[in-house]
């Protein structure tokens, strides 16, 4: 029997996980590992641990779905702190600039970016649920890991 988790507990617990890691991910330099999806694996990995640490074992979907809110709630939180980064670094002229040309004018610009955030709230949601299994199936060993095959000897 394996014990319920607490909705409410397990998405504040995913939603400030994707506030830290979202921040932490829009920080130049600190981007780096999120080139092959590093942060959001690993923060959907850490947000499902934290939420069954106390849990003797989670289901598989509960796994993904922490994971995925984790993703969305890092896109979010990651995009914001990004654009506000990418803003202050071009006023001060600190490093190349990376907002988006907008030689179509404005609203070109705009719709690149919003389909930019959504192509990366669908990679963030994949990403953070993979790594959210990635917990579960590490915490939880299959039942062939538990019983050995005994083998009579010839």
């Amino acid at each position: 029997m394996k014990a319920e988790i607490e909705p409410r507990k397990a998405i504040l617990n995913a939603a400030l996980m994707g506030f830290i890691f979202g921040i932490v991910g829009a920080i130049p330099i600190l981007w780096i590992p999120n080139i092959c999806c590093l942060w959001i694996l690993a923060g959907g990995f850490l947000s499902v641990y934290l939420v069954g640490k106390s849990k003797k074992s989670i289901e598989l979907a509960d796994g993904f779905i922490i994971g995925a809110i984790f993703g969305i709630s890092y896109t979010v939180f990651n995009e914001v702190a990004y654009y506000i980064i990418v803003a202050i670094m071009a006023v001060f002229s600190i490093g190349p600039s990376n907002i988006p040309n907008t030689t179509g004018g404005l609203a070109k610009g705009i719709v690149k970016m919003l389909f930019l955030a959504l192509v990366n709230l669908v990679v963030s949601f994949f990403a953070g649920g993979f790594g959210g299994l990635a917990y579960v199936v590490s915490s939880n060993p299959s039942e062939t890991d538990k019983h050995s095959i005994s083998r009579r000897k010839i």
